[in-house]
């Protein structure tokens, strides 16, 4: 699939891009939970030029570093503040190359 292709509230997205930027993870705390967590922004861009929000949470955020080749697996789409993000979510997958 492409990122051209995506729309918010899409489920079972696999794709595969490299990320061109990466922004310092943060810690959020979680209202439902009051938990504290990880969760840092990436910039994903597909072979074709199609760029998104890439949004990774607690362990997966070590995994991908600038220039990492990410295929995607199982993700889904949001929209957070009007843009829309990639997420890699509980039940997807991630190859790091």
């Amino acid at each position: 699939m492409k990122v051209a292709e995506l729309k918010d509230g899409m489920r079972r997205v696999d794709v595969q891009g490299v990320i061109t930027e990466a922004q310092e993870p943060r810690t959020v705390t979680i209202k439902s939970t009051n938990e504290e967590r990880q969760v840092c922004h990436f910039t994903f861009q597909d072979m074709d030029g199609g760029i998104i929000d890439f949004v990774l949470w607690g362990e997966d955020i070590a995994a991908v570093k600038k220039d990492s080749i990410v295929s995607l697996t199982n993700g889904y789409v949001s929209s957070w503040q009007g843009k829309l993000q990639l997420n890699k979510g509980k039940y997807g997958k991630m190859t790091i190359q």
